[in-house]
């Protein structure tokens, strides 16, 4: 057999050129009918040499197909789950979003468990225990969740429409956005996944940490961190975290409980290594260590978010049926993660107009993307307001304020905006806040639109709102 079809080595699975196995058919064909053989791929031989070409080309991508299921970087489907399996772990399993709802009726109307819901995009959200009408003909704080998995649209206000035809059911609402749910990882965050929790078995170093973190069967719901480190017997200021001396600083973003992310910085980290809080919304919970006895409080932090907006200048040059919806479906997959090799909107990675560009041009490639602009739309940080004041301290910094960006937050009159910056923690809102409470606040700046790369914090998250993402073709 000519070496060409050896497509199984020591050194791994080749796949040979198409224009060598079609060259080495002719040769087959010449010696077997004679050097007269017309060639041409219009005679009947030609057809067949062309046929037996592909076949065998066929063959040896079938087999390097397979053989790249064995490896991680390269597997994908049932087989990347049996390689996760090996590592005791699985793909993050899909959840759907929750939201509380405020239910009015006549008094004893019984409405069942997975009675249905909807927004005017007819996003379908059912009741998750039977619920009844109590005196009063209202109830509020009634859980729902929506009937597909994944990040299903509930803005506050939107779920306003019966679905099940419940006799005595008279109205319902949303008074809070939803909690948006999960979709299971597709085989690009899956691997990506597994990279992050190779360490899960060990301990001390920061590997092991950032894997026991990722890890889903030891703290479920991080969907991405920040790690690091201060190993100086100095306090240090470390990408703007003040640090203590021999410490560790952490930034979990995701729907893992604030125990749950405790329990396992301490049955992972080094005896003696002391926590941090940081600028993002800090963390503090109180956990026995099961050897010592001790109670000690577990410092860190969740992300401050910041939300983008973006213009996408594009030009058609192939056949795209939808180009709006082609483009920010693109710059979704990209921001979730699901394009091979990046990461996408996770904690402390920066948004880049290049890289999105770089997203919309793999993914619908009849597009060719001119320019692509970024810009800041709003941000939070955790602050405390005062029933009567106009003051909002108690936030981590307000470097990044500027006065006459809008302020909102439970307790915040509408259209309140800065006044002016007080110290390095407070502001001068323009309107008296009429409640007591440490919450997330959101600033909403000038929007200013970009081409260069917007920096982010190790504290900082980019979320993405398709609804602020405009398409301009040309």
């Amino acid at each position: 057999m000519p070496d060409v079809y050896n497509y199984i080595t020591a050194t791994g699975v080749i796949v040979p050129d198409t224009a060598d196995i079609l060259t080495e058919v002719q040769a087959e064909y010449v010696n077997a009918f004679g050097s007269d053989l017309n060639l041409d791929a219009n005679t009947p031989q030609g057809t067949l040499i062309t046929a037996e070409t592909l076949a065998r080309a066929a063959v040896a991508d079938n087999n390097a197909t397979l053989a790249n299921q064995i490896n991680p970087n390269e597997a994908g489907g049932i087989f990347l789950d049996a390689l996760l399996a090996l590592l005791g772990s699985e793909r993050t399993v899909a959840s759907p979003s929750t939201v509380l709802c405020t239910l009015t009726g006549i008094v004893g109307t019984s409405i069942p468990a997975g009675a249905q819901i909807s927004d005017s995009n007819g996003d379908l959200y059912e009741l998750v225990t039977t619920t009844v009408i109590p005196v009063g003909g209202s109830i509020a704080n009634v859980p729902f969740q929506s009937v597909l998995t994944g990040a299903i649209p509930g803005n506050a206000g939107t779920l306003t429409t019966i679905v099940s035809n419940i006799l005595g059911w008279e109205t319902v609402t949303n008074p809070a956005n939803a909690t948006l749910g999960t979709s299971t990882q597709s085989d690009a965050q899956a691997r990506l996944f597994r990279i992050n929790t190779l360490a899960s078995q060990g301990m001390g170093f920061a590997q092991a940490i950032i894997s026991a973190l990722t890890n889903n069967n030891l703290t479920p719901g991080v969907t991405s961190l920040t790690f690091q480190e201060n190993a100086t017997s100095s306090p240090a200021t470390i990408n703007d975290v003040p640090m203590v001396a021999n410490s560790l600083y952490t930034c979990v973003a995701g729907t893992a409980t604030p125990l749950a992310i405790a329990e396992t910085l301490t049955n992972t980290k080094n005896g003696g290594c002391a926590y941090n809080n940081g600028l993002g919304v800090p963390q503090s919970v109180n956990v026995t260590n099961p050897f010592s006895g001790q109670v000690i409080p577990v410092l860190f932090d969740t992300p401050n978010f910041v939300t983008v907006a973006m213009t996408v200048t594009v030009h058609q040059f192939a056949n795209v049926q939808d180009v709006p919806s082609a483009v920010k479906n693109s710059i979704i997959a990209y921001a979730a993660g699901q394009i091979p090799n990046e990461p996408g909107f996770v904690v402390g990675a920066s948004v880049s107009p290049f890289q999105i560009a770089g997203a919309i041009n793999i993914l619908s490639p009849g597009l060719f993307v001119q320019e692509v602009q970024v810009g800041i739309f709003s941000y939070t940080l955790q602050g405390t307001t005062h029933n009567g004041t106009m003051t909002i301290d108690g936030l981590t910094y307000n470097t990044e304020i500027t006065p006459g960006d809008g302020v909102s937050g439970a307790g915040i009159p509408p259209s309140t905006t800065v006044s002016s910056l007080s110290g390095s923690n407070a502001i001068i809102v323009s309107a008296n806040s009429t409640a007591d409470a440490t919450e997330i606040i959101t600033f909403t700046p000038t929007l200013t639109l970009q081409t260069t790369e917007i920096p982010l914090a190790v504290f900082q998250q980019a979320v993405l709102n398709p609804a602020l993402i405009t398409v301009v073709q040309v």
